[in-house]
C-alpha cells in the first residue's frame, strides 16, 4: 500500500466522521439538552424537527460508508484494514513506521497495524447487529421506498456508539500513525446551539 493512497484514504474518513460528529452533537442538542422557554418553543417548529429527521438520514448514510462491507460502499473500513494487512508497503509508508521506531511512538511496523486492526475488527464486530440495522434501514428506508418495509427504527444512542467507533479506528490507525489524536467530539463552530439561541434572543428582546 503507497502512503500517499493511505492519506487520501484518510481525508474521506475524515471528512465523513466529522460530519457524524456535528450530526450526534447537534441531534443530541435538538432531542435532549433542555433550554429557556423560548428555546423550547423554536426547537418545536417544523424546520428544526425536519432538521432532526434529516441529521438521522446524515448519520445512516454516513456510518453505512464506513461500516457497511458490500462491493458499493467504496471507501469502508473492512477494504482499508484488508490493504493494510495485506499489501506490500512503499517506502514512503515504511518511513513513517520507521520514523516511529526511531521516536518510539506510535505505530512502528506493519505487524503492530495488523495486531491494532485485529482488536478494531473485534469492537467493530460487537456492533454486528447495529450495523445490520443500518444497512437495513439505508437500503429500505432512506435510498428506497419500500411500501411492505418492516425494518426496525434505531435508537440515537445505538447510533452515537457506531460514530464514536469510527472514531476509534481513526485514531488508532492513522492518530497512531502520525502520533496524533483527533477530537472530532468538538464540533462548536457548526453547533445548531447557537443558531436557535441567537434566534431566541431576538424573539426575547422584541417581546419587550
Amino acid at each position: 500500500m503507497k502512503l500517499q493512497e493511505l492519506n487520501n484514504w484518510r481525508k474521506e474518513l475524515f471528512n465523513i466522521i466529522a460530519d457524524l460528529s456535528i450530526s450526534i452533537n447537534n441531534a443530541k442538542y435538538l432531542i435532549n439538552e433542555k433550554g429557556s422557554e423560548t428555546v423550547e418553543s423554536i426547537k418545536k417548529i417544523g424546520f428544526f424537527k425536519h432538521h432532526t429527521y434529516q441529521l438521522k438520514f446524515i448519520i445512516i448514510v454516513q456510518l453505512c460508508k464506513i461500516f457497511d462491507n458490500r462491493k458499493n460502499q467504496k471507501i469502508n473500513i473492512h477494504k482499508l484494514f484488508n490493504k493494510l494487512q495485506t499489501e506490500q508497503y512503499d517506502e514512503e509508508l515504511n518511513k513513517v513506521l520507521s520514523k516511529n521506531e526511531e521516536s518510539n511512538t506510535g505505530l512502528k511496523s506493519k505487524q503492530e497495524i495488523i495486531k491494532t486492526i485485529e482488536y478494531l475488527k473485534q469492537e467493530i464486530n460487537k456492533k454486528r447487529e447495529t450495523i445490520e440495522k443500518i444497512t437495513s434501514l439505508r437500503d429500505s428506508v432512506f435510498a428506497h421506498s419500500d411500501p411492505n418495509n418492516t425494518t426496525q427504527d434505531i435508537y440515537w444512542k445505538e447510533l452515537e456508539d457506531l460514530i464514536n467507533l469510527s472514531n476509534k479506528c481513526y485514531n488508532e490507525i492513522y492518530g497512531k500513525l502520525y502520533d496524533c489524536e483527533t477530537k472530532f467530539e468538538i464540533t462548536s463552530p457548526w453547533d445548531v446551539k447557537k443558531v436557535i439561541e441567537n434566534f431566541a434572543r431576538c424573539k426575547d428582546l422584541n417581546k419587550r
